[in-house]
């Protein structure tokens, strides 16, 4: 069954939500420390990795501000080089890059939402 590419866009603000729960005021040493909250965000990124992989070229084109092939190459990494996974890139991301993606997402959902009949 083929699911709508919107809810994918859900999922992927559902997931960067995760992950700003999971760290709430942590630092990255208290994550490294704390597997399961690192375990957790980890897991995170790999649904939102995986949803953008599932959003349509057509989606992804219409939106080229949104680093779509960066968050897909991340999530292989994650998920197929887990053993390499560099956690100071990972922090990077999260307190630099996960909040204006969310709100690029959110963006879209409002766009998206406006164009259907």
């Amino acid at each position: 069954m083929k699911r709508e590419y919107r809810l994918f866009l859900q999922d992927i603000v559902g997931a960067i939500k995760s992950i700003q729960d999971y760290v709430g005021r942590s630092s990255l040493d208290d994550i490294k420390k704390n597997r399961m909250a690192a375990d957790a965000i980890v897991r995170n990124i790999e649904i939102l990795g995986e949803a953008v992989v599932n959003i349509p070229e057509d989606i992804k084109k219409k939106y080229p501000e949104v680093p779509w092939i960066k968050i897909k190459n991340f999530r292989n990494v994650v998920i197929h080089q887990y053993w390499i996974v560099d956690y100071d890139i990972l922090w990077d991301i999260i307190t630099t890059k996960l909040q204006v993606l969310k709100e690029q997402i959110k963006d879209i959902l409002t766009q998206e939402k406006r164009s259907v009949p």
